[in-house]
């Protein structure tokens, strides 16, 4: 059987449409375009972040000594784990990191270090799959810190901290007056570790641990106050109106406005913002001494310098290799010219229906990856990044897919139905659909190596690579 039912042939032109509009929904979720303030944690030189994509959760990272060594304008994110369940809080100290997950009886944790290698200019975790540590005898975690290679932690209702030694998790006693309802936060400050309490009604408290003990010091925060930070400082954020600083000699110093829907990290002798948008990831600083943050920048995604070449020797040998078996095929089939009584569709109408065809795919592409019109235009072999080329890539897929199913039920596709063009055999016959799917496979190796359509060019009857290695031909009709 050469044809497709008439009722599916019927219903091939409205295929196209019903399977791209579920791709748009897919692709356009509008809670992932929001921008959201992910589970952070810095170390002033090393910030980290929670980023969910699909089904799994992402642990980034930002090396700050790694984007002046590259004289960046922003840093780098640097993918440093996945995760099958959700993180539920971040600590770090120096280029350490901690990561824990809540679970009915025991929170777990796992920890890694971010390193460089001056060689790739890139960063790795050691390990690479992270370790796991002994689990804290808690559901969850309120707050947590880390200190050299230990981590402290406070779990709710609890009436002391909890330090990881060794496989151990020890108890740690907090002073009485941190013992009264209100938040209580855990932060690292210039290599000691600081208590803080705040009570329901703005009253606020810290004390530092000296010689296994915890020395009262003086701490003046508004009632407002939302999150507390460590690093080289105190830093906290406050809300109405939203701003961050710095705990001077007791007392919270504002010193600029805090961006909404971001979270705010010490970074350096300054600050850092991070805001997470569906796959996006956009990043600010406020440099010391600076009454505001930087606009923002969206960080690229760290990639291998190495890998960036080689898809372009692998496209060349697939094209070279099309090349060569449609000159086999055409010696071993011959060059016959199809029957007298088709009209060959010309060429710059072929052109035109293949534009047609990827118009949808290429809008669903701008959509998915956010890209202006100017990258969906960048083929693999014009780029030596393949991610740049993803865009087009997306498009050709999307393309090939959608043609092969529309000409295998009706000889053709979208674009060709509004120009009145079909593809058959070369001998006038209705070609299997195998030979169609056949054909488009290599009409997406065309798209991405546009060397491979010279022979179609050249040809006086429009008979390219595609059309050799299929024995078809595409007609008026």
């Amino acid at each position: 059987m050469t044809r497709a039912p008439s009722a599916l042939r019927a219903a091939a032109p409205w295929l196209r449409w019903m399977l791209l509009g579920a791709l748009m929904l897919a692709c356009a979720s509008s809670d992932d375009a929001l921008p959201q303030a992910p589970i952070a944690a810095s170390s002033s030189a090393h910030a980290w972040w929670i980023r969910k994509q699909g089904p799994q959760w992402l642990l980034e990272h930002v090396d700050r000594v790694v984007a002046q060594a590259a004289s960046d304008r922003n840093p780098v994110r640097h993918i440093a784990a996945s995760f099958d369940d959700e993180p539920t809080g971040l600590a770090a100290f120096g280029d350490r990191v901690w990561v824990f997950f809540a679970h009915r009886e025991r929170c777990e944790v796992v920890t890694g270090r971010a390193d460089w290698n001056p060689a790739s200019g890139l960063a790795f975790m050691v390990p690479a799959a992270m370790q796991l540590r002994a689990s804290v005898p808690a559901p969850t975690v309120v707050s947590a810190a880390a200190i050299d290679d230990t981590v402290w932690v406070l779990v709710p209702d609890a009436h002391e901290a909890l330090r990881l030694a060794g496989d151990q998790w020890r108890p740690i006693a907090l002073p009485d007056a941190a013992q009264q309802v209100g938040r209580r936060d855990l932060c690292t400050v210039d290599d000691a570790m600081w208590l803080v309490w705040q009570g329901e009604s703005g009253q606020a408290r810290r004390w530092k641990r000296v010689s296994d003990a915890w020395q009262d010091m003086p701490l003046s925060l508004p009632a407002t106050a939302v999150a507390l930070r460590g690093g080289t400082r105190m830093t906290a954020v406050v809300g109405d109106p939203s701003m961050v600083g710095r705990v001077e000699m007791g007392v919270f110093q504002g010193l600029a406005p805090a961006p909404s829907d971001a979270t705010v990290l010490p970074w350096g002798d300054g600050f850092a913002a991070v805001r997470v948008r569906g796959a996006q990831v956009d990043w600010a600083e406020c440099a010391a001494g600076a009454d505001g943050f930087s606009p923002w920048s969206e960080l690229a995604e760290q990639r291998s310098v190495a890998g960036r070449w080689f898809h372009v020797p692998v496209l060349g040998v697939l094209s070279l290799g099309a090349l060569m078996l449609a000159f086999l095929v055409r010696s071993v089939a011959g060059d016959a010219a199809p029957a007298v009584s088709l009209v060959i569709m010309p060429k710059a109408q072929r052109l035109l229906a293949l534009l047609i065809d990827a118009a949808p795919a290429g809008g669903a592409a701008l959509l998915a990856f956010d890209a202006d019109f100017e990258r969906l235009l960048v083929p693999p072999f014009w780029s030596l990044d393949l991610a740049d080329a993803m865009p087009y890539l997306f498009m050709t897929i999307g393309t090939v897919g959608f043609g092969a199913i529309e000409e295998a039920v009706g000889a053709r596709s979208l674009g060709k139905r509004l120009l009145g063009g079909a593809v058959l055999g070369q001998d006038g016959v209705p070609a299997v659909w195998w030979r169609h799917v056949i054909r488009n496979l290599f009409k997406g190796l065309v798209m991405l190596s546009p060397l491979i359509a010279v022979p179609t060019v050249l040809s006086s009857r429009g008979v390219g690579v595609p059309e050799t290695i299929t024995r078809t031909v595409v007609v008026r009709r």
